[in-house]
C-alpha cells in the first residue's frame, strides 16, 4: 500500500509540472494496501482533465480553463479505475509470495539442519540469531497465511526428509546382503531375504538416522515454544527496528507486531508429530515384511530385536506429548506373540520326540546348564546367558581349561542322577522364564506354556516307563527295570525342586491381580508328587511279584522236618543253607539294595526299602501258611506228594522259625538301611505252636543262630546253591511293568 502511494504521488507531481502552477490538485488521502481509498468521504481524489483526455498526446495549447472548469466539476473516481495501477497488486501480491516463500525455505533449511550436539557454542549463537531474523521478518510480511505455509512447507519437508532417509538405508543394506540391482528401489523380497543379522544392523541405521532427524525437530519445537526468544542479538535489533521505521514512514500506518505463537502451534509441534506418526509407520512396515521371519528367530535374537525397537519406541515417546506410538508397540507385541507361540510349539515337538528316543541313561551335566541352574535357585532366571550347549565350549577356569562335566545336577546341596529329555526340558524352562522376564507384557501368557511343558513330561514319562511304552517307542528298550525306575525319580525330584523357583521368577513379572495364575503351578507339584509316590510303589511291586510268582513256586517240595534231622547228622559240618523260598527272597531283596543304594535319593531309599521290609514281614508267613492249607492228611501223617505242610516235630519247627529269623536279622544289617524290626518270626512261631522261641533278643536285635542248640548253623545263601537269585529281575525284565 506504501508502495502505491509512493507511485501515485510521483504520477501526480509528474502532471503538475505538465499543468504548471494552475494544475490539478491532489487531496490528502492514504491509500490501503488492497487499492481503495481508505475514507470514503475525505478520501475522494479530484482528477484533472488528464486522465480524461485520450491516449494520444495531450494538447498543451488547448481552452485552459475549460479544462480547469471540467476538473472542479469532477466527482471523486476510485483509485481502482485507473488503469495505470491495474496491473501493480498482482505484482505486488507475487512479489510478496515469493519473498514469504524464500524466507520459509531459508528458514526450513535451518530447521532441518537443527543438531546441537553436532554443533559448537558460536554456531549455536549465529544459527539462533539467523532463526530469530528470519522468524520475525517473516510473521512481519505475513504474520497468518505465512506461518500456514510454513507450516505446510516444512511438514512436507521434514517427512520427505525421513522417507529419504529410511529408502536409502534399506536400499544400501540391500545391496549389501546381495541385491542384483542395487540402484533399483528395495521390495518387500529384499527385506526378507536379508539375513537377521544384515536386518538389525539396517534396523539400527534407520533408528539413528530418524532420532536424528527427531532429535533436530524436537530442538526446533522448544525453540520455537520459546517464542524465537532463546539467543538474543544486538545486530538483528537494529536490522527490525530499521525495518519497521521503513514500513511505517507513510502517514497513519500501524506497525505490525511479530508474533511467533501461531508457529509454535503449527509450525513445530504439528510437524513434530507428523514426523514421530511416520517413523512408526516406517519402522512397522519394515517389521510387518519379516514377521514369518522372526517368528523363527532364536531367544537370544528376538531380544535384540525387542531391545532396540523398544529404545526407538521410547525414543519417540518423548516427543509425544501425552500420547503413547501405539503402532510401533502394538507391531512388535505382535511379533513377540507370533515368536512365543512358535516357540512353544518347536519346544513341545522337540520334547515329545527327546521323551520318544531317550533311552533312560544317565548323562552329564554340562558346566553352563549348571550355572542355569544356580541362576534360577538364586533368583537371577531373567538374565540371559549363551545358548546352551553339550560341552562348556568357550568358558574356561583360572588354570585355562574347560571345566568339566558333572555327572549329577546339583540344586541346593542335592545331587540329581538326570537323562537327557529332563535337561531339556530344564533349559525350556529358563528359556520361558526369560521371556517373561524380558517381554514382561507376555508374562501372562507364559505361564500356562510352562505349565504345558511340565505336565506333557510328567504324563508322557508316565506312559513310557510305569506303562513300560519305552519297549514300543523310538528308544525300542528292551525292558524296564529298576534303574530307569530311579532315574525317574531323579528327574522328577529335579523338577520339584525348580518349581518353587520358577514360581517366585514368574510372581515377580506378573501384576498382583494375576498372582492366581500360579496355582497351576502348584498343581502340577502335586502330580509329580503322585507320580514319585507310583514309581517308589513299583519297587515294592517289584519284589512283591518276584516273591509272589517265582519265588513262591519253590515252597512245595520243602520240608524243614527232614531238614532238621539232615543237620543233626552234619552238625559237626555247620553248612546247612536257608530253604531254596527264603533264600531267593533274601538275595533278590539284597541285589534290590545294591541297585538302588547309589540311584535312588536317601530319603526315597530309606522309603522304599520300609514298604520292601515291611512287605516281607507281613507277606512270607502267609505264603507258608497259603500252601499249608491243603497239604495235610486226616491223620495228621505228611503226604508223600511234592507239596509243603508245616513241619510237626519240634526241631522242624525250629528249623523252619530260626531260618526266617536269620533272613530278618540280615535285612537289618545291610547298610544304609535304618533299623527296623521284624514281626515275622513270632507270627510264624504262634502258627506252629512254639511258645518260646529258640532265639533271645538283645539290644533291639537278633542274636546269631549259630548258639541254636542241636540245629548247627544256618549259613548265608549263595548263587550257586541251586536259588539262584532273580538277579533279572533288577537289571533285566520286570514282568509287572512290562504289563503295564
Amino acid at each position: 500500500g506504501r508502495g502505491v502511494r509512493r507511485v501515485w504521488e510521483l504520477m501526480v507531481t509528474k502532471k503538475k509540472s505538465d499543468f504548471g502552477s494552475s494544475g490539478p490538485k491532489l487531496v490528502d488521502t492514504e491509500i490501503t494496501g488492497n487499492g481503495e481509498n481508505s475514507n470514503s468521504e475525505k478520501e475522494n481524489l479530484c482528477l484533472d482533465e488528464y486522465e480524461k483526455l485520450p491516449e494520444n498526446d495531450l494538447m498543451a495549447n488547448e481552452n485552459v480553463e475549460e479544462d480547469e472548469e471540467e476538473i472542479e466539476d469532477a466527482a471523486a473516481i476510485d483509485l481502482t479505475k485507473l488503469q495505470a495501477l491495474s496491473k501493480i497488486l498482482p505484482l505486488m501480491s507475487h512479489y510478496k509470495r515469493l519473498v514469504v516463500s524464500n524466507l520459509s525455505s531459508s528458514l526450513i533449511d535451518l530447521f532441518l539442519a537443527w543438531d546441537n550436539d553436532a554443533d559448537d557454542a558460536h554456531s549455536k549463537a549465529d544459527r539462533g540469531r539467523r532463526a530469530r531474523r528470519l522468524l520475525t521478518a517473516l510473521s512481519s510480511i505475513s504474520p497468518h497465511d505465512g506461518m500456514k505455509d510454513l507450516r505446510d512447507m516444512y511438514w512436507t519437508r521434514l517427512t520427505e526428509m525421513m522417507k529419504l532417509v529410511v529408502r536409502t538405508v534399506v536400499t544400501e543394506c540391500s545391496a549389501d546382503a546381495g541385491r542384483a540391482d542395487a540402484t533399483a528401489s528395495p521390495s518387500e523380497g529384499d527385506v526378507v531375504s536379508m539375513c537377521f543379522a544384515q536386518f538389525h544392523n539396517c534396523l539400527e541405521m534407520v533408528v539413528e538416522s530418524l532420532s536424528a532427524v527427531l532429535r533436530s525437530a524436537g530442538m526446533v519445537q522448544a525453540f520455537l515454544s520459546q517464542g524465537g526468544d532463546g539467543v538474543s542479538d544486538g545486530g538483528s535489533d537494529k536490522m527490525i527496528e530499521k525495518l519497521d521505521a521503513n514500513v511505517s514512514s507513510s502517514k497513519g500506518m500501524k506497525t505490525p507486531t511479530p508474533s511467533h505463537a501461531p508457529l509454535e502451534a503449527a509450525g513445530g509441534q504439528s510437524a513434530l508429530l507428523a514426523g514421530t506418526g511416520l517413523c512408526q509407520k516406517s519402522v512397522a512396515e519394515l517389521l510387518r515384511h519379516r514377521k514369518d521371519v522372526h517368528s523363527l528367530l532364536s531367544l537370544s535374537e528376538m531380544m535384540m530385536l525387542w531391545d532396540s525397537v523398544l529404545a526407538f519406541v521410547l525414543d519417540l515417546e518423548k516427543y509425544m506429548t501425552g500420547t503413547k506410538a501405539y503402532v510401533l508397540r502394538s507391531t512388535l507385541l505382535t511379533q513377540a506373540k507370533s515368536f512365543v507361540e512358535r516357540n512353544h510349539e518347536k519346544q513341545m515337538t522337540a520334547l515329545v520326540a527327546a521323551l520318544d528316543s531317550e533311552r533312560w541313561v544317565s548323562c552329564d551335566v554340562s558346566f553352563e546348564r549348571q550355572a542355569s541352574l544356580l541362576r534360577l535357585c538364586t533368583g537371577k532366571a531373567a538374565v540371559s546367558s549363551k545358548p546352551f550347549s553339550s560341552s562348556a565350549e568357550g568358558m574356561t577356569t583360572s588354570f585355562g581349561t574347560a571345566p568339566p562335566d558333572a555327572s549329577e545336577a546339583v540344586v541346593e546341596d542335592n545331587s540329581y542322577k538326570v537323562v537327557w529329555s529332563c535337561l531339556l526340558l530344564v533349559e525350556m524352562l529358563m528359556i520361558n522364564l526369560q521371556c517373561a522376564a524380558h517381554f514382561q507384557t507376555l508374562a501372562t501368557a507364559m505361564v500356562p506354556k510352562i505349565a504345558e511343558l511340565l505336565r506333557l513330561f510328567n504324563s508322557r514319562t508316565t506312559q513310557l516307563v510305569l506303562g513300560a511304552g519305552a519297549i514300543h517307542s523310538a528308544a525300542r528298550l528292551r525292558t524296564i527295570n529298576a534303574k530307569h525306575l530311579a532315574l525317574v525319580t531323579h528327574c522328577l525330584g529335579l523338577v520339584m525342586r525348580l518349581l518353587p523357583h520358577a514360581r517366585a521368577a514368574l510372581m515377580a513379572q506378573l501384576p498382583s491381580k494375576q498372582h492366581g495364575l500360579l496355582t497351576d503351578l502348584d498343581k502340577i507339584k502335586k502330580d509329580y508328587q503322585e507320580h514319585t509316590e507310583k514309581v517308589l510303589a513299583k519297587f515294592v511291586s517289584i519284589v512283591a511279584g518276584i516273591v509272589e510268582h517265582s519265588l513262591s513256586t519253590k515252597i512245595p517240595g520243602t520240608d524243614f522236618d527232614d531238614k532238621a534231622k539232615e543237620a543233626a547228622k552234619k552238625e559237626s559240618e555247620g553248612n546247612e543253607q536257608l530253604c531254596p523260598f527264603l533264600a531267593g527272597v533274601y538275595l533278590n531283596t539284597k541285589k534290590m539294595h545294591q541297585v538302588l543304594v547309589n540311584l535312588l535319593a536317601p530319603h526315597h531309599f530309606q522309603d522304599v526299602f520300609s514298604r520292601i521290609f515291611g512287605y516281607v514281614d507281613h507277606k512270607v508267613p502267609n505264603l507258608f501258611q497259603s500252601f499249608d492249607s491243603s497239604t495235610s492228611n486226616g491223620d495228621g501223617s505228611k503226604s508223600t506228594s511234592k507239596t509243603f505242610s508245616f513241619p510237626i516235630t519240634k526241631e522242624g519247627k525250629e528249623c523252619m522259625v530260626n531260618e526266617l529269623r536269620y533272613v530278618c536279622t540280615s535285612f537289618s544289617k545291610l547298610p544304609n538301611v535304618s533299623y527296623q524290626e521284624f514281626t515275622a518270626p513270632e507270627t510264624l512261631e504262634k502258627m506252629l505252636g512254639l511258645l518260646h522261641p529258640m532265639t533271645t533278643e538283645a539290644n533291639g536285635s537278633f542274636e546269631t543262630l549259630a548258639s541254636v542248640e542241636g540245629n548247627g548253623e544256618v549259613n548265608a545263601p549263595k548263587e550257586d546253591d541251586g536259588v539262584v537269585a532273580e538277579k533279572a529281575s533288577m537289571e533285566q525284565d520286570l514282568p509287572e511293568v512290562a504289563n503295564g
